[in-house]
């Protein structure tokens, strides 16, 4: 009885300090002490004892999630690991209009092929048609498309 008792409390705490440690190691070594607990209830107890005994490790581990879920993110030791901001965000936001085709600019990082240009006072992302293009190389935009900017060398 001690040993399944012990074996109850080992999957419980495995399955606790699992939530710290990634990996799953220690979720692998909990559910195996599982089973270890389970065994030996069988070969003690039947399967009755079995059953009682892997019941009340998975409502001791649901007990354990649970109060982790509402504890750790308020907890000063714990905070960093949960998000506690809100952030929303765009996809495929056009970089500009159309007007943008044919203004000049300038290379402010190296492009090969691709780098970050200076056109009508804002930074962008783009791609060399021209190849290798040398940091305050001008340029022209040649297309746009949501991503970036096609440029070639003036």
């Amino acid at each position: 009885m001690t040993a399944i008792i012990t074996l109850v409390a080992v999957a419980l705490l495995l399955f606790f300090f699992e939530i710290f440690v990634p990996g799953g190691i220690l979720g692998v070594l909990g559910l195996i002490a599982t089973i270890a607990a389970c065994t030996l209830a069988y070969q003690e107890y039947q399967l009755f004892g079995a059953l009682l005994t892997f019941l009340i490790i998975l409502v001791g581990a649901v007990v354990i999630f649970l109060i982790m879920m509402k504890v750790l993110p308020k907890s000063r030791l714990t905070r960093g690991l949960f998000l506690s901001a809100r952030h929303t965000a765009t996809s495929n936001v056009p970089l500009a209009d159309d007007r943008i085709v044919g203004q000049r600019g300038e290379a402010i990082t190296e492009m090969a092929p691709t780098g970050i240009v200076l056109v009508n006072g804002r930074k962008v992302e783009a791609a060399s048609q021209s190849g290798l293009l040398e940091k305050g190389t001008p340029v022209e935009v040649v297309a746009q498309d949501s991503f970036r900017l096609l440029v070639r060398k003036v």
